[in-house]
């Protein structure tokens, strides 16, 4: 369950980069100035664009990629505190998939928010009409701060006990009973 909200989040969070990439590209100028300084090279427009698209493509692909993987891991590739539990039987193996699957797809969902701030802060500065106030600030430090807390939360969930577990049914396993 959680982990196909996390996979309908990086949808949704790729959708909306895309649409950004797409809306600051029809409303900037010709040359685009990557810094704040304008005396640097300007890069052309189309670079601008195919470049963020070709990062954005690359890093999403990779990344499914890995989701795709993970079952097929072996036990001595996976790094995991309480690995005596995980790797104890079929369903927890399962479990742990599970987790890690849906903290690449949250992992993905954040840095493509991020990569989509990045994307308006540049629109913003290199706007057709002039430079655009960017107002909303806020965003790139509380990204940031999920983005240094994923994995904090990862290893507490990998750590959690034996019944938290078994309990919280967020793998794709139907409940036994």
């Amino acid at each position: 369950m959680l982990k196909s909200f996390f996979r309908v989040l990086w949808l949704a969070s790729g959708l909306l980069l895309l649409y950004v990439l797409f809306s600051t590209y029809a409303e900037m100028s010709p040359t685009v100035f990557l810094t704040h300084d304008r005396s640097q090279a300007p890069v052309d427009r189309q670079l601008y664009f195919y470049g963020a698209a070709g990062i954005f493509l690359i890093y999403n692909i990779l990344l499914f990629i890995i989701v795709r993987m993970v079952p097929f891991l072996p036990k001595k590739a996976l790094v995991v505190p309480n690995k005596a539990f995980w790797f104890s039987d079929r369903e927890h193996r399962k479990a742990l998939n599970g987790v890690i699957q849906s903290w690449v797809f949250i992992l993905s969902a954040l840095i493509n928010m991020l990569f989509l701030i990045l994307l308006e802060i540049t629109g913003s500065r290199n706007h057709v009409h002039g430079d655009l106030p960017f107002e909303n600030t806020w965003h790139l430090p509380v990204l940031l701060a999920a983005l240094v807390l994923l994995p904090l939360g990862l290893f507490i969930r990998l750590n959690m006990s034996k019944l938290e577990i078994m309990d919280n049914r967020d793998y794709s396993t139907p409940a036994k009973g």
